[in-house]
């Protein structure tokens, strides 16, 4: 009788401890969050590149990243993002030393076309668009050349064990090549269905 009462209450401790683990996980994360979504509204690149996961730079160098977010804000095409917010994080998953959630987040995008270049892609553009987000979520101005888009995603937050420095990488289980080459199998595998 005192073995299972004993284990009983191991069970439940165990389990209080692990709710408040990822009760503290979010609140860190989304706390976080807030100056990674602020940073992408304003676009302050170098805000966003720090919070981004530091192993992609071993994919695609820092300052070229940079240079691709300006490249597009300059070259044909306007951005806005605005209204960026969470709506569920997963339980942490351990592994290897390092704290993973997955987060659902919600955002949207404003996109101009600003250049005859770009305006003569556009019908490719909007069906590109809806393949991807969905017909119900993109919206065309022809006469502004203005896309606006409502975008529902997926994000990894990554932190070091006894860690609350998180870091982000969007997350896509349509391109487990990217994936594989950034985690090994059990974390892929882990938040892919």
């Amino acid at each position: 009788m005192r073995t299972t009462f004993a284990a009983i209450l191991l069970l439940v401790t165990t389990s209080v401890f692990a709710q408040v683990d990822s009760a503290r996980a979010v609140t860190e994360i989304q706390d976080r969050l807030d100056i990674y979504f602020k940073a992408n509204e304003e676009k302050d690149f170098d805000t966003i590149l720090d919070m981004v996961y530091p192993k992609l730079f071993d994919l695609v160098p820092r300052e070229q990243m940079k240079s691709q977010f300006v490249a597009m804000d300059a070259g044909g095409m306007r951005f806005s993002i605005y209204d960026m917010a969470t709506s569920d994080f997963s339980v942490p998953f351990v592994h290897a030393g390092e704290q993973f959630v997955l987060v659902d987040y919600t955002h949207g995008m404003d996109l101009i076309l600003t250049d005859s270049t770009t305006q003569a892609s556009a019908g490719m553009m909007l069906a590109a668009f809806q393949g991807q987000y969905g017909e119900d979520k993109v919206s065309y101005d022809q006469e502004n050349y203005n896309f606006t888009i409502d975008i529902n995603k997926k994000m990894l937050a990554i932190a070091p064990l006894d860690s609350d420095e998180w870091t982000f990488l969007d997350f896509n289980s349509d391109n487990p090549a990217v994936l594989n080459m950034l985690f090994d199998e059990a974390v892929a595998g882990h938040f892919t269905p």
